[in-house]
């Protein structure tokens, strides 16, 4: 469920709702960013922290324009 190809929607959102209750789900998503960082999309695989591989891409670009401004 978590490997679903995206074409698979009902697996896809049935993964994603299992995330956001999961008490890990925090600590999944950080491991996820920290192994990913700028890894290419095509590097980028799975439900992980509740977010599908294009929306962890999106979430690491925002943190590194925060972490730059803020330097």
């Amino acid at each position: 469920m978590w490997w679903a190809p995206t074409s698979k929607r009902g697996a896809l959102a049935e993964a994603i709702r299992l995330c956001h209750e999961c008490p890990v789900r925090k600590a999944c998503l950080d491991e996820a960013m920290r192994i990913e960082g700028s890894a290419h999309k095509e590097r980028r695989h799975g439900i992980r922290g509740g977010l599908q591989p294009t929306q962890r891409r999106r979430l690491y670009e925002e943190l590194e324009r925060r972490r730059k401004a803020a330097a």
